[in-house]
C-alpha cells in the first residue's frame, strides 16, 4: 500500500511541477521519497524474518 502512496506522491510532484509550479511542491517529492524509504525498510525486515522452507 505504501508503494502506491509513495509512487503517487512522486507522480503528483512531476505533474504539478510541470503544470503548476509552486514553492511547496518539493514537499511532495520529499514525502514520496520518505514513504518509499519506510516501505523498503519494512519490506527488508519482513523478508529476512520469514521462515525458510527448511530444504
Amino acid at each position: 500500500m505504501l508503494w502506491w502512496i509513495g509512487g503517487g506522491l512522486i507522480f503528483l510532484w512531476v505533474i504539478l511541477g510541470l503544470f503548476a509550479p509552486r514553492g511547496w511542491i518539493h514537499l511532495l517529492l520529499l514525502s514520496g521519497i520518505c514513504v518509499l524509504i519506510v516501505q523498503i525498510a519494512a519490506y527488508r525486515k519482513t523478508k529476512y524474518q520469514r521462515p525458510t522452507s527448511g530444504k
